[in-house]
């Protein structure tokens, strides 16, 4: 009967053991995650608007990826955030090489979870592939690829 309780302690031991293991893993992943849903840009898109649109607050383009020379781009999507900061971006070839930036186009965002949007820009003048950078506080946190034809 000894015997028996022995191993019945030792299994509850085991059992205790694993639960705690699992415990202690969900919990660190579920810091990990909440600490990865802090400072990121949840979804974004490029608009396509016609040269010479009048820019007014809450205006929506058409959702491109592909442009012809001479048209402008808009940049529109949903950021979250844990602290206040700078949205911005830059525009680069497939060589990294700076095509565009302006500081007109940083906006303030707030802690929390909001829409941003920024127009307009003209695309670049030579056809071809190119990559929006967009950053929060200068970090990078996303890239969209787009392309520009004649």
């Amino acid at each position: 009967m000894k015997q028996v309780n022995l191993y019945l302690v030792l299994i509850i031991i085991f059992l205790v053991l694993i639960l705690g293991f699992v415990v202690y893993t969900y919990y660190s992943d579920y810091q990990r995650a909440k600490e990865n849903l802090a400072d990121r840009i949840i979804s974004a898109h490029l608009e396509r608007f016609p040269a010479g649109t009048k820019i007014e607050e809450g205006m929506k383009g058409e959702e491109k990826t592909i442009f012809k020379q001479g048209e402008w781009l808009g940049v529109v999507g949903e950021i979250k955030t844990k602290e206040s900061g700078k949205l911005s971006f830059k525009i680069f070839d497939l060589n990294d090489n700076l095509i565009a930036t302006k500081d007109i186009w940083q906006m303030s965002t707030k802690e929390g979870q909001g829409s941003f949007g920024m127009c307009c820009i003209v695309v670049p003048n030579e056809a071809g592939q190119f990559k929006l950078s967009l950053f929060f506080n200068d970090n990078l946190m996303k890239n969209l690829n787009f392309s520009v034809t004649e």
